[in-house]
Formats: C-alpha cells, structure tokens, sequence
C-alpha cells in the first residue's frame, strides 16, 4: 500500500467504530490487533496494513471490502440494492385464475380431490347454494336439438332438490 490512493482511509476505520459503538482501545481488541496500532492508523501515522484490513473484515463480516478499501458504497453487504422487477398494473379479476384447468404436475397433482368413477346417488351430492337465472333462449336450443332429455334436478331455496327423469 505504497500509493495514497491505495490506503484505507482512516475516516472509513472510524465510522464502523462509530457504528458498532467502539473505542479505539475495544475496536483493537475486537480485531485483534495490538491498540497501538490502531491508534497510529487512526492519527495517520501509519498506513492501515493488509493484515488490519483482513482482520477488520474478518471481526465485521458484514462491512463491504470494497467499501472499506475503496470506499465504495454501501458500507454493508445488506444495503446493496436489487433491482426488482416492475410490476404490471393490476386489474380487475387478476386473482382469479388464468388456467380453468391446468395440467397436473408432481406438485399439484396430490393437492386435487380425486374424482369418483361412478356418478355420485342423489343422497351423496353437495347442495348448490348459488342460484343463476336461466336464460330462455338456452332453453329453447336445448329442446329444438336432437337431443333427448335424461335427467331433471330441481334446486329448492331450502337447500334440497328433487331429480326428474322421463318415463320410456
């Protein structure tokens, strides 16, 4: 560290001083190194050596190398800055779910309920609480197609149903 430019500024051993509430005499003895020879490094008799700087690092793993040798900032790893993503403004019904049926993977495919071979009895299914009009037109597709009806259900308001189905 012969050249000015490339010894580190007695300032920047000061500041983490400050910042971690030390005296030259417990900075020293946290580094490990004699107090002496912190306090030529601090009054700028001597050049901080590589050994200081090692040792500093070493005690305060969290203060930044190049901050300390070049004064670069941050001071401290945990101040760096990331840049994060931009985030798209969001609208209306962006919760709901863009995949009304997603393909199963290892990781979801535990998480579905499995579904019955067999169709469930009258007895055994859920009750529908939302009801939905019925449009009139829908009606009428269904009864002029080729079609033929099978089964009827019948939702009541007090949560039961009734099933239909046409006499042959």
């Amino acid at each position: 560290m012969d050249d000015e430019k490339d010894s580190v500024d007695p300032i920047r051993i000061r500041k983490i001083m400050e910042e971690k509430g030390l005296n030259s005499a417990s900075f020293a003895d946290k580094i490990k190194v004699s107090r002496g020879t912190i306090t030529h490094v601090l009054n700028g008799r001597n050049e901080t050596t590589l050994k200081v700087v090692l040792k500093v690092l070493e005690a305060f793993p969290d203060i930044n190398s190049e901050w300390l040798l070049f004064g670069k900032d941050p001071m401290y790893h945990r101040e760096k800055v990331f840049i994060q993503p931009v985030q798209e403004p969001t609208l209306p019904f962006d919760d709901v779910p863009k995949v009304l049926n997603p393909l199963k993977t290892e990781m979801n495919a535990y998480k579905e309920p499995k579904v019955p071979e067999y169709p469930l009895k009258s007895e055994d299914k859920t009750v529908v609480e939302a009801v939905q009009p019925i449009q009139t037109k829908q009606i009428n597709d269904v009864i002029l197609s080729n079609r033929k009806i099978d089964k009827i259900i019948i939702f009541y308001d007090d949560k039961t149903f009734m099933s239909f189905s046409p006499e042959e």
